[in-house]
C-alpha cells in the first residue's frame, strides 16, 4: 500500500473517533436581499422564504444578529443559533418579508443603503445606472 493511501486511511479512521462539534455552538447568519414573487434579482420568492423561516424555526433557535454577535444563547436547546439579515433596504423587505417574519414571530436585522436615505447624488446616480430606473 502506498503512503498516500495509508495516510488517507489513517485520516478516515481518526475522523470516526474524533469528537463531533456540538450543534449548540454553531452560529449561522443568513443574508437575504430581496423577497419578491417575480423579480429576477430577488434572493427568494415569498413562498420559498416562508418555507425557509418555517424550517429554521423547527430546527434552529432563530434570534437576532445582536444576540449572535454578543454570543448570547438564552434557549440552550442544543440547536444552532441562527439570525436573518436583509441587505440594501429593498421595499419588498417591508411588503413581502416582514409579514412572513411577523406571522412566524421571527426577528431580523435590516441594513439599508444610507446614501439612498440621505439622497446622496453620487449614490442616486449609481443606483439609477445599476437598476436602470429614473432618478425619482
Amino acid at each position: 500500500m502506498g503512503w498516500k493511501r495509508a495516510l488517507k486511511r489513517a485520516a478516515l479512521a481518526a475522523s470516526r473517533v474524533a469528537p463531533r462539534p456540538d450543534p449548540a455552538t454553531r452560529r449561522i447568519v443568513f443574508c437575504y436581499h430581496s423577497v419578491h414573487p417575480n423579480r429576477g434579482f430577488a434572493s427568494s420568492t415569498p413562498e420559498i422564504f416562508e418555507r425557509h423561516v418555517q424550517w429554521l424555526k423547527a430546527h434552529c433557535n432563530v434570534t437576532t444578529l445582536a444576540d449572535i454577535v454578543a454570543n448570547r444563547n438564552t434557549h440552550n436547546s442544543g440547536r444552532p443559533l441562527v439570525a436573518l439579515t436583509f441587505d440594501d433596504g429593498y421595499e419588498d423587505n417591508h411588503s413581502y418579508a416582514l409579514p412572513i417574519l411577523s406571522k412566524h414571530g421571527v426577528k431580523a436585522t435590516f441594513f439599508i443603503t444610507a446614501g439612498l436615505v440621505d439622497r446622496d447624488p453620487a449614490v442616486l446616480r449609481r443606483l439609477q445606472w445599476l437598476w436602470g430606473c429614473r432618478p425619482d
